[in-house]
């Protein structure tokens, strides 16, 4: 009974937790643009093994995935790819943002876009 009640308020709930770096990041007023880039950086690569982590235990396991589990391990590679790209925008941005502290990037810019 108790796992039936998990499973219903995990599929009702639906909200986007924050991320603390978003925190992280208002508060880096005293590191200099390289230690954030690298920072940022070494953030992505740590995603970027996270991924390949996870492509290779979906090849590895696609074959004995049956009903719905795929589409767990889909759910997740799509969230990783969000995060690289969110850290790729950001990397990119980074040296505008911090030597120009009025510029404004539209909210869902995305990179190539300006």
């Amino acid at each position: 009974m108790a796992r039936a009640t998990q499973r219903d308020a995990a599929l009702r709930e639906v909200r986007l937790r924050p991320d603390p770096v978003d925190l992280a990041l208002q508060y880096t007023v005293d590191l200099a643009e390289e230690e954030l880039a690298a920072a940022i950086a070494a953030r992505r690569q740590a995603l970027a093994a996270q991924l390949a982590m996870l492509e290779q235990e979906l090849q590895t396991a696609g074959p004995h995935l049956v009903g719905l589990e795929p589409m767990t391990f889909q759910h997740s590679l799509v969230r990783l790819r969000a995060e690289l790209a969110w850290h790729d925008q950001l990397l990119e941005q980074l040296p505008k943002l911090l030597h120009d502290p009025d510029v404004v990037i539209p909210a869902g810019t995305q990179q190539g876009d300006r």
